[in-house]
This record gives structure tokens, C-alpha cells and sequence, in this order.
């Protein structure tokens, strides 16, 4: 573990806030050192050393230690002082040995590649992967594990017999996807080739339905167009569009055909040679 704990409200208590500054420092200082060097809550007076100076006052350090004692923070013992109750929030220095022990056999068990439950791995929460690597260990260095171990380490990506990760190279898109990517105006040169490039999480095993989801999923690059009818070329379509053109020229010459037919059968005056309606036979207008 590798944090100090101070109960929540602490400032408060009594025995802290009728501390002086300097007091206060020193104490809450000299927790954090034995929590680090693990000296179970034991200062020495050497230990006063690393506390930073405050107030300019020769010797204010043991001064400041008598404080403690007499506040009730710190117990004076053989050789130097107790902090009082460290124990009661801090880890001992045997209960840390035994969780670094633990977090050593973790990791013997994870590179022996033993089979374990998920309570044997579990997030090193108390900060001993530093301690671990630094330890010794009789776990097997990696240059010592067998090619075999090795390969039994990496994961195991099995796909199913004709199931594929990376789209077929040999596919070639058919009319519906090329209807696909005109409407929606995608270039579909270019993402067959981003398809192929690809390497999919899960097996897949249908490149038709692969493509026309990956088509639908793809932002448009192009100017979205009418899709050609399936199984025609655009040469096909200009030549469809000109007999259509044809026919009806064709209809059309033959309707006015026969409607002269039907005025010449109504026995109408020759027009011929009339410049003006004056000119007609009959016409009112004529002098």
C-alpha cells in the first residue's frame, strides 16, 4: 500500500487543532516518514532532520517534539519517540511484508502460466509492483520459458473452417453494390480497397453482405446519382434512350399522317397558291 492514512474530520480533533503551526507540521511529517521507511510509527531524534525549518528558531525541532509529547501526539520511548496511535491507521511493517509476499506468489502463479481463478489476479491495490519487481523471485525469467509456454501465452484467435478476419482479396462487387454506392455517392474503388485493408475483430464468412453493410456505413464522397438498372452499362442505357427517342419520332410522324388523311377526306378547299386567307375561295373578306 502505498499511501498514509489520516481519518476524515482529523484537523478537528482535539489533540490536532490546539497544535501550534510548527507542531502540526512536525507531526503530521513524521507520520508520513515512518509509514515510508516502515518503522512502525518509531522517530528517532536523527529523523527530526528531514522535517523542513520553520520560524528561524535555533532548536526549535526538539523544542516542537516536547509539544507533542506533552499534547499526547507522541510517546516518549528508549531511543527516541512513539507517535501515538500509529498503528491504529497505519499498516505494520509485517502486515506490508506479507502483502508484498502475497503479490510475489500473484505473479509467480501468472508467469508459470498456471491456471487461476479471477481472485488469484486482481488489481494490485496496495502498490507492490514495485516492490515485486525489485524482489526475487523463483518464477522463471521470460528467456527461460519454453517456445511452447511461450505460444500458450499469446491469446488464441481460432476462426471457424471458411470464416475469414481480412475481407477476400479475389471478391469482386456485384450490381447491388454498385447500385449501393451511387445512390449513396460512395467511390466504390476506393473502399473496396479500404475494405480489404481491413482486419475484422470477429470472423466473418459472407464477403457479399460484409461489403454491402461495410457500402451502407461508408460516408459519402460523390454526388449521389440514379442507380443503373442491374446488368446494364451505360452504353446500354444511351442506346435504350435513343430507340425510345426513335419510336416515338416514329408515332408521332404517323399520328400527323393520318390526321391529313382525315382533312382530305372532308373535301377542304386546296390551299395551295392562297397567300392570304382573302385569297381562299368563299373567304368574306374578298372584294
Amino acid at each position: 500500500m502505498r499511501h498514509t492514512r489520516f481519518e476524515l474530520g482529523f484537523p478537528r480533533h482535539r489533540k490536532v487543532s490546539r497544535l501550534s503551526d510548527a507542531a502540526y507540521r512536525l507531526w503530521s511529517s513524521a507520520i508520513d516518514h515512518a509509514r515510508e521507511q516502515r518503522t512502525d510509527g518509531f522517530i528517532e531524534p536523527a529523523d527530526l532532520a528531514i522535517i523542513p525549518r520553520g520560524g528561524g528558531q535555533v532548536g526549535w525541532k526538539m523544542s516542537v517534539a516536547k509539544e507533542l509529547v506533552t499534547n499526547g501526539n507522541w510517546d516518549e520511548v528508549e531511543g527516541g519517540w512513539q507517535i501515538h496511535g500509529f498503528l491504529t491507521w497505519q499498516d505494520s511493517r509485517a502486515e506490508v511484508d506479507r502483502a508484498r509476499e502475497k503479490a510475489r506468489e500473484r505473479m509467480n502463479v501468472v508467469r508459470g502460466n498456471k491456471s487461476r481463478s479471477s481472485e488469484d489476479v486482481r488489481a494490485n491495490s496496495e502498490g507492490t509492483s514495485n516492490e515485486v519487481r525489485s524482489g526475487t523471485s523463483d518464477s522463471p525469467s521470460d528467456s527461460d520459458l519454453s517456445e511452447e509456454a511461450i505460444k500458450s501465452a499469446k491469446p488464441n484467435r481460432k476462426t471457424r473452417a471458411g470464416s475469414w478476419r481480412r475481407f477476400p482479396a479475389d471478391y469482386e462487387p456485384t450490381d447491388q453494390h454498385r447500385q449501393i454506392a451511387a445512390e449513396r455517392g460512395v467511390d466504390l474503388p476506393l473502399e473496396l480497397a479500404k475494405i480489404r485493408d481491413w482486419e475484422f475483430s470477429k470472423p466473418r464468412t459472407d464477403p457479399a453482405a460484409t461489403l454491402r453493410n461495410w457500402l451502407r456505413e461508408a460516408r459519402p464522397t460523390l454526388p449521389p446519382r440514379k442507380a443503373l438498372p442491374p446488368g446494364k452499362s451505360p452504353a446500354d442505357i444511351a442506346a435504350e434512350k435513343a430507340r425510345r427517342e426513335a419510336a416515338f419520332d416514329a408515332q408521332r410522324r404517323a399520328e400527323l399522317a393520318e390526321e391529313a388523311a382525315k382533312l382530305a377526306k372532308q373535301n377542304l378547299p386546296n390551299l395551295d397558291g392562297a397567300a392570304t386567307i382573302r385569297d381562299l375561295p368563299g373567304s368574306p373578306f374578298r372584294g
